[in-house]
């Protein structure tokens, strides 16, 4: 240390003028002889060792003192004077080694306050105790952190090092070469074999070296040298350091390094945590891949390497199909197994630079950096091959396939967040013509545009609840009493657009609940007419939903209103035979009415009318307009109606619009219609009026 050296000079300049001042004075005043020795013994005893004083003590009294009757007298107190230079100074140098350690435990404790890098707090401890605390060296050794990090150096004797993998680090001076390994059984034979156990170790190097530690600090001016535990959860990690006094690492100094050492370990160990907690965030729970927000964060970066490099990369958007059928059809806890087998073969497809993801639902996502599009071309064709391979899940095989858009990089765009759109978009092209992979084209980007703009429309009508009801009135001819009305749901697109359009992108529940809403509130105000019927189309989405029941019992309960006023029309999609009985049942028992839409189009056969507990049956609107045309439509419409009238089910006519229709359906025994020829759907306030004419 500079205020080492600058003691050591001055201690020898004042002993050497108080030796010579003695020497000066010992003819005329001996005594004053005597003191000035003693003085100069101190002087010694205090720049260079007690030793040193202790000769340079005798050699004062025997010059100075020799032949006066008090020279014994002297000569102790320059003994004594010699020691006590040396005491002083051990403990101004003990004093000036501990400040030193508090030194570098103030820079670790900045460190870890400031630092957000494992790598980079390691680093800034080595340099400080170099650059502010003064050690000769500074070394990481073992496994610290969560690296590796490599090996670093900066020139002797000024030096410091980090090794945190197996490599060795050395030291060199002049021909002179030594060398150790970081690894914790070759550090067990050396000095720092007791900081493997977690006690901070110290040497003072003699004239024979003894392991290959000290001699890598003796080659960078060391004469002392400290191991120090770092202690944390997960790794042995020892921090090295080297002095140029061979009285260094005395116990006060020793003390605070140890406490370096374990504010060093806290602050590996918060990292480390922070490290855990951010790759949790970024980590979808139920795969084990990245999630949105990872893919975004580490996406973006690997784009930024690709662009340094003026590189390629591709984005995949991949869309499982038939996944949600399995997921209805066998629960959510198979569904999810299956996930897990989709993600691990995504993963086993892309290497280990690429980034892979699940965005969502069932809906993934691959980053790639492009080489050659043969390369490109072949990762499509594999991960193809690997989703179609079959699923084994709970004793059961299952079999998807995937829809994938691509997007290139610099060509579609430049931002991650731009790709991903019109990866999506290539997505949505692929699955609607019935492709496996789409490549990103701005025309067809277009179309999806538009679709993507009703999308939102249509979820801003269903939120605001604009989507409009209108009322078609289900007559008994002749007399044109109304015996129900069929509530369906308008917007500024026809039916046959936005209702399925809500099915696919997953608001068939929100749409029919809002339908279903405004019907329960109009058949609150309509109980003054008595107790009208009002039939709600529900999808099968609806059905299944875990809503539905709670919903119709809270509604029906809270209005008062009757469960019989309600009629639900169930969807033609077929479903599972067993769940369709329960819900049908279930239905049933709260009192609710049931009707079959189209029946005959695939969710009920003819021999299940008995067993299902049904109020009406639906002839689909495409047999009424076949009659006239086709002796085959006549008989099956007959059969319709004898069968409802056998299992005591009321038969509906749907879609009459002319009078030759009327006409043929009256001959074939039908008593209920609706359609247009006896008028369009109306508002809830004509159908009102309706009713106030007591025509209901």
């Amino acid at each position: 240390m500079a205020r080492d050296a600058r003691r050591r000079r001055w201690g020898l300049v004042l002993g050497g003028l108080f030796f010579a001042a003695a020497l000066a004075v010992r003819p005329h005043v001996p005594v004053a002889a005597g003191a000035l020795s003693a003085l100069g013994a101190f002087a010694f005893g205090f720049a260079l060792d007690f030793g040193l004083g202790l000769l340079f003590s005798l050699v004062a009294a025997g010059l100075t003192l020799y032949g006066t009757p008090v020279w014994p007298l002297s000569l102790a107190v320059s003994l004594l004077a010699a020691g006590g230079g040396a005491v002083v100074r051990r403990r101004v140098f003990d004093l000036d080694f501990e400040n030193r350690a508090l030194a570098l435990l103030g820079a670790v404790g900045e460190a870890t306050a400031q630092v957000d890098d494992e790598e980079a707090l390691l680093d800034a401890v080595v340099r400080a105790a170099v650059e502010r605390a003064g050690y000769t060296l500074a070394l990481v050794m073992g496994e610290c952190g969560t690296g590796p990090f490599g090996t670093r150096a900066v020139a002797a004797p000024r030096g410091y090092f980090l090794l945190t993998d197996d490599r060795g680090v050395e030291g060199r001076r002049g021909a002179e070469k030594a060398g150790v390994s970081g690894k914790p059984e070759a550090l067990a034979r050396t000095f720092a074999a007791p900081a493997l156990e977690g006690r901070p170790a110290a040497r003072r190097f003699g004239f024979k070296s003894r392991d290959p530690l000290e001699d890598l600090l003796r080659l960078q001016g060391s004469r002392a040298g400290a191991a120090v535990p770092v202690l944390y959860q997960k790794g042995r990690c020892l921090l090295i350091l080297g002095a140029r006094e061979r009285g260094a690492f005395e116990p006060g100094e020793l003390r605070a390094l140890a406490e370096a050492g374990r504010m060093l370990g806290q602050g590996l160990e918060r990292l480390q945590l922070l490290k855990e907690i951010a790759e949790l965030s970024y980590t979808d729970p139920l795969t084990g891949i990245l999630n949105r927000r990872g893919f975004f964060e580490r996406g973006r970066r690997l784009l930024e390497h690709v662009q340094n490099f003026e590189g390629r990369a591709a984005l995949v958007y991949i869309d499982l199909n038939r996944f949600k059928e399995i997921n209805d059809r066998h629960g959510h806890a198979l569904g999810d197994e299956v996930l897990r087998q989709v993600a691990e073969r995504l993963h086993e497809v892309v290497r280990s630079r690429d980034l892979v993801a699940r965005l969502g639902g069932d809906e993934f996502a691959a980053l790639l950096e492009v080489l050659e599009t043969n390369a490109l071309e072949g990762f499509l064709s594999r991960l193809i091959r690997e989703i179609a391979r079959p699923y084994a899940v709970g004793g059961s095989r299952f079999f998807l396939d995937a829809s994938l858009g691509v997007a290139l990089f610099p060509r579609d765009g430049e931002r991650l967040e731009e790709l991903l759109r019109k990866a999506d978009a290539a997505m949505y092209r692929a699955k609607r013509a019935g492709r496996r992979v789409a490549f990103f084209d701005p025309e067809g980007d277009a179309a999806l545009a538009r679709r993507f703009a009703l999308e939102r429309a249509l979820a801003e009508a269903i939120e605001s609840g604009t989507i409009e009801v209108v009322y078609q009135p289900v007559l008994r001819h002749p007399g044109g009493e109304v015996v129900f009305f069929e509530a369906l749901a308008r917007w500024q697109e026809p039916p046959e657009v936005f209702v399925p359009l809500a099915e696919e992108i997953g608001l068939a529940w929100a749409l029919d609940r809002l339908v279903l809403t405004k019907v329960l509130d109009r058949l609150e105000a309509w109980q003054v007419h008595g107790r009208p019927l009002v039939s709600v189309n529900l999808s099968s989405r609806s059905l299944a939903s875990d809503e539905l029941f709670p919903f119709l019992e809270r509604e029906l309960k809270r209005r008062g209103l009757p469960p019989g006023s309600l009629a639900l029309e169930l969807p033609e999609e077929p479903f599972d035979e067993r769940r369709r009985g329960e819900l049908l049942r279930r239905l049933w028992g709260m009192g609710v009415r049931l009707v079959i839409d189209d029946f005959g189009a695939g969710l009920v056969s003819l021999a299940e009318i008995k067993d299902l507990p049904f109020d009406f049956i639906e002839l689909p609107r495409s047999l009424v307009r076949e009659l006239g045309e086709s002796v085959g439509a006549e008989a099956v419409a007959e059969a319709v109606r004898a069968l409802g009238e056998r299992a005591g089910v009321a038969v509906v006519a749907e879609g009459v619009e002319t009078r030759e229709e009327l006409d043929r359906l009256l001959r074939l025994g039908y008593g209920l219609f609706k359609g247009y020829y006896f008028g369009a759907p109306m508002r809830a306030e004509e159908a009102e009026r309706l009713l106030a004419e007591g025509a209901a």
